[in-house]
């Protein structure tokens, strides 16, 4: 909100105490739940933007040599406010991504179930298991004219197989950074969930991996951890 002081973001309720009905359907439930979590993603955007234009981090000293406050932090209130909300939000960031792990497998097809697939270029799941159909990562930003976006990647797609690559075997991501080292200018086949009209379609890509777009990396995509079954946690924000 425009005018808002930075302090106020202490005074409201977290998002996680706006309970989703457990009445609704699982698809229902998944959309307020990302819903909530977009709302976190982006105030934790905003709280990181005090500590930059602050010149600060989460772990830099508030005080100098002589333990008195620093006097080349702008503003220091601002910062301390910042940081104090920011643990709150990563918390309830956590909390809605392990509601999301509770849900997201109602939403998988149930054995012997007959109803069709979703449409627009379907990938079948016969025969997978229940973990290569867990999303692990979502797309967060999409570059322009990057790899990810000439593959047809959109934000909020979220990741289901990135190669070889599922829930059980990424290795909280690190497999993901190794694979696309590995296949530079290959195509890797990338399966995703993807939310559009209030329907849920899995789709398939194919990325192509490569420098020389314009932009860092090879892939034009950021992407965070979002569901890791496995380890039966996950991993919150990070800064």
């Amino acid at each position: 909100m425009m005018g808002r002081s930075i302090h106020e973001a202490t005074l409201r309720t977290p998002y996680v105490a706006s309970p989703v009905s457990a009445e609704s359907t699982p698809a229902g439930r998944v959309a307020a739940l990302s819903e909530h979590k977009r709302q976190i993603e982006a105030e934790l955007g905003q709280q990181y933007d005090v500590l930059s234009a602050n010149s600060i981090d989460l772990s830099s000293p508030l005080t100098d040599a002589s333990g008195f406050p620093r006097d080349d932090v702008p503003d220091l209130a601002s910062v301390r406010v910042a940081r104090a909300r920011i643990c709150e939000l990563k918390n309830d960031h956590r909390a809605i991504v392990d509601q999301l792990a509770q849900t997201l497998p109602l939403l998988l097809p149930k054995e012997g179930d007959s109803s069709a697939p979703p449409s627009t270029k379907d990938v079948s799941t016969n025969g997978s298991s229940l973990s290569s159909m867990i999303p692990f990562a979502q797309v967060d930003v999409v570059a322009p004219d990057s790899p990810a976006q000439q593959a047809g990647l959109k934000i909020h797609d979220q990741i289901v197989r990135f190669g070889h690559l599922n829930a059980q075997n990424h290795d909280r991501l690190q497999a993901l950074g190794k694979l696309v080292a590995e296949n530079e200018g290959r195509s890797i086949t990338v399966v995703c969930f993807r939310f559009e009209e209030g329907k849920k379609t899995m789709i398939s890509k194919e990325l192509k991996p490569h420098s020389g777009w314009g932009g860092r990396g090879l892939l034009g995509f950021s992407d965070f951890l979002l569901v890791l079954l496995i380890f039966s946690s996950a991993v919150g924000w990070q800064s």
